[in-house]
């Protein structure tokens, strides 16, 4: 059973409302954004647009620093919408989320689905990046390294790749290892 469309300008409209949502988060009304975002999704539940309101919304609330509540946003997304084009940025969120409070165990659990994919992609270099600095944090330089190896070798040139190595190299030279030089570079 889908979704009825109850008047014919209702796919306009939340085409509509979700522009508007996406123009506050762009220009920084991040709270004006996540409301936006967050109704969108409880009147739409069923439309394609509802897992990416729901991701829309936790990154507006993630950029005002309301972790919780982005959290919430995210697990209802994930567990709602788990095919849906939004699941491996939401679980890359959801991951730096937990990250940021602390749990580095549910991030490291969280995140392991995206990691797993072969095929690289923007989504696999972010979930890489955000697998980089949860090692890290875990003081797993091994973890770390084959991490930022791993970037490195499938996108040589990508900031990403640039931003965890350097990551990479502050550990491991703040714990005294000695690094080579493509190491450094």
């Amino acid at each position: 059973q889908g979704f009825t469309i109850k008047y014919p300008q209702d796919v306009r409209v939340r085409g509509l409302w979700l522009k508007q949502a996406l123009f506050r988060a762009r220009a920084g009304q991040h709270a004006d954004a996540a409301r936006d975002f967050l109704q969108l999704a409880d009147a739409y539940p069923e439309s394609d647009f509802a897992d990416d309101a729901l991701l829309g919304a936790a990154r507006a609330l993630v950029a005002m620093n309301e972790f919780e509540r982005a959290e919430r946003a995210l697990v209802r997304q994930i567990e709602r919408y788990d095919t849906g084009d939004a699941i491996r940025p939401a679980r890359i969120l959801l991951a730096q989320v937990r990250l940021e409070r602390g749990d580095l165990d549910a991030a490291e659990r969280i995140l392991r689905p995206v990691l797993q994919q072969r095929s690289f992609s923007d989504d696999l270099a972010d979930g890489l990046l955000t697998g980089v600095r949860i090692a890290v944090t875990a003081n797993n330089i091994g973890e770390a390294k084959r991490l930022t190896d791993r970037l490195t070798a499938q996108a040589p040139g990508d900031d990403r790749t640039w931003q965890a190595r350097m990551i990479y190299a502050e550990c491991a030279l703040h714990r005294g290892e000695t690094l080579s030089d493509r190491e450094l570079l």
